[in-house]
C-alpha cells in the first residue's frame, strides 16, 4: 500500500503540471446546462465505510467530491477498490480542467454509448484522446474497466510533458516510460505492472490540486498589503506562502524597532503583528519580511499610516438603573475606539460630573475596565426615591454619555464569581513554603455592580480549600491594592502530596469555585546508584557515583531535586574501601551537602563526590532513603585498578606531509596510559605525595626523547606552545604532553626535509631521582614534511570561511559601533584563508597569499586584505559573489571564488555560556568584572558570531547582557555596580566579621530570556 501511495501521488502532481504547460491555452470546460436546482455535493459524511477513516485523509476526499474530482459508488466510496481506465481519464480531463465535449461520439469498440454502464466515460475517454494524453490498448481497443497500470500512467505523463520523443524501445515497454518519467522529476518505481487502488487516488489527487495552486504563486515573496486593524495590532499579506518557522515580520516606525508577537494564519502567507510595549500613532510605519534566504525575496517592505486611537463612542454597561447607596460605588462605562475596541486610555482621559455632594471619579481597573465611583451615602438621598445623573465625556474628543440612577439600599452581597488561578513566580502549582495563587474575585450587590473594599456591603464572603490540607491557607484580601478583594491562597510549609483543591468562595447563597494545583516538591522516596562506566584506578581524583531517586509517583527526580533533598538530609550514604571523601580545592564544602558527600552545586550536582582513591582494591558505595513509610536502599561494588602510569604516545595533530616555504606547520601528540585514557600527570596520595610506579622492585618514571632533524638544506624557525629545536631533548611528561609545536619552514631548499621522532621512556626513579633509562622506546611516534617544489606539485587551492553575514553597516545600531564597522577586527565580520591540497588529496601546508578581492555588489559587503586573508563585513541585505586573486605555491596569480549572503534579520541570541564554576579569594573578586568572576561568558547568535568578555560591553546594544548575583551565603554581601565598561557589572564583595569564606551564584542574563550560571567560591 506504501509503495502505491507514493506512487500516485508523484503521478497526480505530474498531473498537475500538464495544467499549466499542455493546457493552459483551454483551461474552459463546456458550460453545464442550467438548472433550477443547485446540484448537491456529497460529502464523506454520505458514505458508510468512511465512518472510521482518519480526519485527514476525510478532509482530502471531501475536498476532492467538492471539486467534482472525484464521486463514491452508491452508499459507499470504495476506498480498496482500484482505479479503472476510464475513471483515469475522468480524473485527467476534470484536473485539466479539459473542455468535455458530451455529444462527442465513442472512437473505440469497446467504449459503446449503449453501455449505460460505461457510457459516461466516452466524454472524458474522448477529451483526453484528443489532448494525446492517454490512448487505446489497441487501433480501436481502450479497455475502459481494466485497472491503470503504473506503466500506463508512465506513457500519459510523458506523452503529456511533450518527451514521447525521449523514450527508448524497451523490453517491456514501459520501461522507457518510466525511465523518462523518473528524468523528469516523477519516480514511479520499476513495477509498470502495478495497480492503485482509489485510496491512493485520493492521495495524489488532492496533492495535484496543491501543486496545481503552487503554480500560480510568484517564485519570490512579496509584502502585498499591510494596514492596520487595531490600536495595537496590525494585518500582513505576502502573495505567496512562507515558512511560518523561518520567516520574520519586524515592524518599525523610522529607524526604530518595534516589538511585537506574530501570529501565522492556516494560510502562511497572512500574519496579525501586536506590539507589545506601545501603540500605533500618526506616523508612518513599515513591515519588512525576513528570515528567508535574499532570493527567497522580492519586495520585502510594506508601508502604511498609522491612526492613532481615538473614542468614538461611551456608554454605560453592566448596571441596571438603580445603584447602592454606598460610600464608594463603581459604574461601569465602555469606551469605543475607531476600530471597535475597548479604548485603552487610562482613567486621566476622561472627565466625569455627577449629581452628589461628593465628586466622581474615574477609575481604571487591573482587567482594563472602566469605572465611574461615587459616593452615594449624602443625607440628602433618600433610598429608592432620589435620583443621580452621571455625565462622563471623553477629554479629546468630547464624546459623551449621561444616564441617571435611582439610589438604592445599602449594598447586599447576592453574588460571587472566581476567575482564573495564577500562580506566583512562573509557577503552575504550589508546592514550596511560601508559594502563593491569587484568584481574583468579583462581588456583586442587588443591584449588579461591583462591591469594592469600601463599598460598606452588609455581608462579606467566606473561603474554604477542600479536601482539608494543614499546609494551604487561603484568605480574602486585596492582593494587587485595585479595591477588590482577591482570593489568595499559600503554602505555609513544603508539600509532600500532588493533587487538584477545590477553592469555594460563599456570599448570601452564592457560590463560586476555582481548583488549584499542588505539586509535591519532588520528594525522594526511592533511590538507585549507577555503576560509574570509567575507569577508577589507585590515585585517580575526583571520582563521582550518579545517585538517581524517584517521588512517590515513580518520576525521575532532577539533579537539582536530588540536591535538593540531599540539603535537606534524607539520603543516609557511606563509602568503604579506599575511598576518601569530604571537601577539596575542585569542591569545596559550600558544594557540598551538610555531610560533605553529595554535590549540591556545579556540573555534578545531586552526585556523590569521592575525593581520592587510595588504593587497589575493591570500594562499597551505599545509598539509603529511611523514613515514616520509607525504606529504600542502593549498594554497589567499584572496582580500583593499579595506579596509572604512561603507556604510549596518539597523535593528536599530524603534521602536513608538505609545506610551502613561510607556511606553519603543527603539531600534537598526547600521552595515554593502560587504560586509554589521556595521562595528565602521576598520581599522588591523599597528602600529596607522588604514588611510587613498582616495576620489579624498583621505582620508575617516564620521560619523552625528542629528536628534531632537518635536512642540510632545511632552513626555517621553531615555536608553539613546546618549543622543538634541531637535535634532542629530553622532555617530561607535563612539558610534553597536549602541547602544540610549530615548525616554519623559511627560506629552506625545495625538497628539504624535516622529521621529528618521540619516544616515550621508562627511568629508574630510586629515591625520587631521575636515573639511567631502563627502556628507550615504550612507545614512538615520527612525523615528516618536506618543503614543497612547486614546479613538480599542481595543488588544488580552496578559499575557507564562508557564511552568512549580518548587515553591520545598513543597521542603525551596529554601523555606529566603531568595532564593529573594521572587517579585520569586527565580531560581526568573517575571514577568509586559502588551504590546498595535493592531486592525492593530502593537506599542503600554505601561507596565506591572496593579494586582493573584488566583488559583484559593492552595497552588499565590505572587504578588506590584511596579512594575506579576507576579510568580509557585510553591508546591505543580499547575495555578493567574491573573487578573491591569490599567489600560488609558484609565485603565479591566479583567482578562486566564493560567495557571501548579507541578510538584515536582527541579531538574536542563540546560546549564552559560561564556566559552571570558579573559585577566588573575596580580594580577587572584589571590583573585578562579572565576566571575569564568571569565567569567560560568550553569547553566539544566529550567524555564527561570538560575542565574549570585554566585547559583551562593547556590543551592549546587538548584543545586551545583564548580570545578577543571587543564592548568597550567610555572612556575604554581594551587589554590582557600574563598571569603567558602562555597564553594571561590576562585582563588589564584602564578609561581615568573623567570615572567612562562602558563595555567590552569578547569572548572566540576554534579552531573550537565556540565562548562564556559574557558582563562585570566596576563600578569604
Amino acid at each position: 500500500m506504501k509503495r502505491s501511495l507514493s506512487v500516485i501521488s508523484s503521478a497526480v502532481l505530474a498531473f498537475s503540471l500538464l495544467t499549466s504547460a499542455a493546457y493552459a491555452v483551454e483551461s474552459q470546460s463546456t458550460p453545464p446546462v442550467a438548472s433550477t436546482a443547485a446540484a448537491v455535493v456529497k460529502t464523506t459524511e454520505d458514505y458508510q465505510d468512511l465512518a472510521q477513516v482518519d480526519s485527514e485523509l476525510k478532509a482530502k476526499i471531501d475536498a476532492l467530491l467538492a471539486l467534482g474530482i472525484m464521486e463514491g459508488k452508491g452508499d459507499t466510496f470504495d476506498l480498496t477498490g482500484s482505479m479503472t481506465r476510464a475513471e483515469a481519464a475522468k480524473v485527467a480531463a476534470k484536473i485539466f480542467k479539459l473542455t468535455v465535449d458530451v455529444q462527442a461520439p465513442s472512437s473505440f469498440k469497446d467504449v459503446d454509448a449503449a453501455d449505460e454502464a460505461i457510457a459516461w466515460a466516452i466524454p472524458y475517454i474522448e477529451a483526453a484522446k484528443a489532448k494525446g494524453v492517454i490512448e487505446g490498448v489497441a487501433e480501436d481497443v481502450f479497455s475502459p474497466s481494466e485497472p491503470v497500470t503504473l506503466g500506463q500512467l508512465a506513457a500519459i505523463l510523458v506523452r503529456g510533458f511533450g518527451k514521447a520523443a525521449d523514450v527508448q524501445t524497451t523490453t517491456p515497454w514501459y520501461d522507457g516510460y518510466l525511465a523518462v518519467a523518473k528524468a523528469n522529476g516523477v519516480d514511479l518505481g520499476a513495477s509498470g505492472d502495478a495497480t492503485a487502488t482509489r485510496a491512493e487516488l485520493v492521495a495524489g489527487a488532492y496533492a495535484a490540486q496543491q501543486v496545481i495552486e503552487n503554480l500560480s504563486k510568484p517564485a519570490k515573496a512579496s509584502v502585498k498589503e499591510v494596514k492596520q486593524l487595531g490600536v495595537k495590532t496590525v494585518s500582513v499579506v505576502l502573495d505567496r506562502d512562507v515558512d511560518p518557522a523561518k520567516a520574520k515580520l519586524a515592524l518599525t516606525k523610522g529607524t526604530t524597532s518595534l516589538g511585537t508577537s506574530v501570529v501565522w494564519g492556516d494560510d502562511k502567507q497572512s500574519a496579525t503583528l501586536t506590539l507589545t510595549d506601545v501603540k500605533l500613532g500618526d506616523a508612518d510605519y513599515a513591515v519588512t519580511l525576513g528570515g528567508l534566504d535574499a532570493v527567497d525575496i522580492d519586495q520585502a517592505k510594506g508601508m502604511f499610516h498609522g491612526q492613532a486611537e481615538k473614542v468614538t463612542k461611551l456608554e454605560f454597561a453592566g448596571s441596571g438603573d438603580t445603584i447602592a447607596k454606598s460610600p464608594k460605588v463603581r459604574v461601569e462605562v465602555k469606551p469605543t475606539n475607531q476600530f471597535g475596541e475597548t479604548a485603552t486610555f487610562s482613567s486621566a482621559n476622561y472627565t466625569v460630573y455627577a449629581t452628589t455632594a461628593n465628586a466622581a471619579t474615574v477609575v481604571k481597573a487591573e482587567d482594563g475596565k472602566l469605572y465611574v465611583q461615587l459616593n452615594t451615602t449624602d443625607a440628602a438621598l433618600i433610598s429608592n426615591t432620589s435620583q443621580i445623573s452621571v455625565n462622563i465625556y471623553d477629554n479629546n474628543d468630547h464624546v459623551s454619555a449621561t444616564k441617571n440612577f435611582i439610589v438604592g439600599l445599602q449594598p447586599l452581597l447576592t453574588k460571587v464569581e472566581l476567575g482564573e488561578a495564577a500562580y506566583k513566580n512562573g509557577k503552575t502549582a504550589l508546592s514550596s513554603a511560601g508559594d502563593m495563587v491569587v484568584i481574583p474575585l468579583k462581588q456583586y450587590d442587588q443591584y449588579g455592580a461591583i462591591i469594592t473594599k469600601e463599598s460598606d456591603s452588609v455581608i462579606l464572603p467566606t473561603v474554604s480549600v477542600t479536601p482539608y490540607e494543614a499546609k494551604l491557607k487561603a484568605e480574602v484580601v486585596d492582593d494587587n491594592n485595585d479595591g477588590i478583594d482577591d482570593i489568595v491562597v499559600r503554602a505555609d510549609a513544603k508539600l509532600e502530596t500532588a493533587g487538584d483543591y477545590t477553592v469555594q468562595v460563599f456570599g448570601a447563597g452564592s457560590t463560586a469555585t476555582a481548583t488549584i494545583a499542588t505539586k509535591a516538591t519532588a520528594i525522594a522516596k526511592k533511590v538507585e546508584l549507577v555503576q560509574p562506566n570509567d575507569t577508577w584506578a589507585a590515585g585517580d581524583s575526583n571520582k563521582y557515583v550518579e545517585l538517581v531517586a524517584y517521588d512517590a509517583d515513580g518520576t525521575k527526580l532532577s539533579s537539582d531535586d536530588v540536591a535538593q533533598n540531599a540539603k535537606d538530609g534524607r539520603f543516609t550514604v557511606s563509602v568503604t574501601g579506599n575511598l576518601v571523601t569530604g571537601e577539596s580545592g575542585d569542591v569545596p564544602a559550600v558544594m557540598l551537602d551538610s555531610k560533605k558527600l553529595i554535590v549540591t552545586d556545579g556540573p555534578n550536582k545531586g552526585k556523590i563526590y569521592i575525593k581520592k582513591l587510595e588504593g587497589k582494591g575493591t570500594a562499597n558505595v551505599f545509598a539509603a532513603i529511611i523514613g515514616v513509610g520509607v525504606n529504600s536502599t542502593a549498594q554497589l561494588n567499584v572496582p580500583i585498578t593499579e595506579v596509572r602510569y604512561p603507556a604510549g604516545l596518539r597523535i593528536a595533530t599530524n603534521l602536513a606531509g608538505k609545506a610551502v616555504n613561510t607556511a606553519d606547520n603543527n603539531g600534537k601528540l598526547q600521552i595515554f596510559d593502560q587504560y586509554g585514557d589521556t595521562f595528565t600527570g602521576f598520581a599522588t596520595t591523599q597528602s600529596g605525595n607522588r604514588i611510587d610506579l613498582i616495576e620489579n622492585g624498583r621505582s620508575v618514571t617516564y620521560d619523552v626523547y625528542a629528536t628534531v632533524t632537518p635536512s642540510a638544506d632545511y632552513v626555517g624557525t621553531y615555536s608553539g606552545d613546546l618549543v622543538l629545536a634541531p637535535g634532542t631533548q629530553e622532555l617530561t611528561v607535563g612539558q610534553f604532553s597536549d602541547k602544540e609545536f610549530k615548525f616554519t619552514p623559511g627560506g629552506a631548499a625545495t625538497n628539504a626535509t624535516l622529521a621529528a621522532r618521540f619516544q616515550l621512556r621508562k627511568r629508574d626513579f630510586t629515591g625520587g631521582l631521575v636515573g639511567n633509562v631502563l627502556d628507550d622506546s615504550v612507545s614512538a611516534k615520527s612525523m615528516k614534511f618536506q618543503v614543497l617544489d612547486p614546479a613538480r606539485e599542481k595543488l588544488k587551492y580552496s578559499l575557507n570561511g564562508a557564511r552568512d553575514l549580518f548587515s553591520t553597516m545598513d543597521n542603525e545600531l551596529t554601523k555606529n559601533i566603531p568595532a564593529a564597522t573594521v572587517p579585520d577586527s569586527s565580531i560581526l565580520g568573517i575571514s577568509l584563508s586559502l588551504s590546498a591540497k595535493d592531486e592525492a588529496a593530502n593537506e599542503v601546508k600554505i601561507p596565506n597569499s591572496i593579494v586582493t578581492v573584488v566583488s559583484d555588489t559593492y552595497s552588499t559587503a565590505n572587504l578588506q586584505i590584511s596579512g594575506g586573508k579576507v576579510y568580509v563585513l557585510g553591508n546591505k541585505a543580499g547575495l555578493a559573489n567574491l573573487t578573491a586573486v591569490y599567489l600560488n605555491a609558484k609565485g603565479e596569480t591566479n583567482f578562486i571564488k566564493t560567495a557571501i549572503t548579507v541578510k538584515s534579520d536582527p541579531i538574536a541570541v542563540q546560546s549564552i555560556s559560561s564556566s559552571t564554576s570558579k573559585t577566588f579569594t573575596r580580594a580577587a573578586v572584589d571590583g573585578a568584572l562579572a565576566w571575569v568572576v564568571m569565567g569567560d561568558v560568550a553569547v553566539k547568535d544566529q550567524y555564527g558570531d561570538e560575542f565574549k568578555n570585554a566585547n559583551l560591553a562593547i556590543y551592549k546594544d546587538v548584543a545586551p547582557v545583564l548580570y545578577m548575583i543571587n543564592d548568597v551565603t550567610e555572612g556575604v554581601h554581594a551587589s554590582l555596580s557600574m563598571s569603567a565598561e558602562g555597564v553594571n557589572n561590576q562585582v563588589n564583595v564584602t564578609y561581615d566579621s568573623g567570615v572567612t569564606g562562602g558563595s555567590i551564584t552569578m547569572t548572566a542574563v540576554a534579552a531573550n530570556g537565556m540565562s548562564a550560571t556559574t557558582r563562585v567560591i570566596l576563600s578569604n
